[in-house]
């Protein structure tokens, strides 16, 4: 508030317009931050979850790595504003564009990182798990995800600064 007030007192009318807007209409900015929020955060949970479950596939079966790996980059390298375009006549005009473009920007970091995590964990240990007569499920809970977590969180922590980013170019 106090700089809607110093905008208030300045010589430059836009500024001032600006300033006006925001005391004038404080509902419709807290509308569109609902907006952003749940936008947002919807593409960022599906990313999540969606990120973390193919980087886990990928890692039981590496056959699968190279071409979801390649595929996860080309669709990095497409420009946001021209993902959003290519999606419309898929899914229109309006949010759920928005979410998908951003849920497709957010795997590439959940699913290197996931499949980087699981790949790096040192074989003795799995072997020693397999000795100990754990199953396959047990191994990818209790001992592969445990120890790829923090790859996973700084995945997660990357994605949701730019999908909270990106959420900015969607709006258009």
């Amino acid at each position: 508030w106090l700089l809607i007030v110093l905008l208030l007192h300045e010589e430059k009318p836009l500024l001032r317009e600006i300033a006006d807007v925001f005391i004038r209409r404080p509902e419709f900015f807290i509308q569109l931050l609902g907006e952003h929020v749940l936008i947002a955060g919807s593409a960022a949970l599906f990313a999540a979850v969606l990120g973390v479950a193919l980087g886990v596939l990928i890692s039981e079966y590496r056959r699968l790595a190279p071409w979801v790996m390649q595929g996860n980059h080309l669709l990095y390298t497409v420009p946001a504003i021209s993902m959003f375009g290519l999606l419309i006549p898929f899914t229109g005009i309006g949010n759920l564009t928005a979410v998908v473009a951003l849920t497709v920007y957010g795997l590439l970091p959940m699913v290197g990182h996931t499949y980087s995590g699981i790949k790096n964990i040192d074989p003795a240990v799995i072997d020693a798990a397999q000795g100990m007569g754990s199953s396959r499920g047990q191994i990818l809970r209790r001992i592969k995800l445990p120890l790829a977590l923090p790859m996973i969180l700084a995945a997660l922590r990357t994605m949701l600064v730019m999908t909270i980013s990106l959420a900015g170019i969607a709006s258009f």
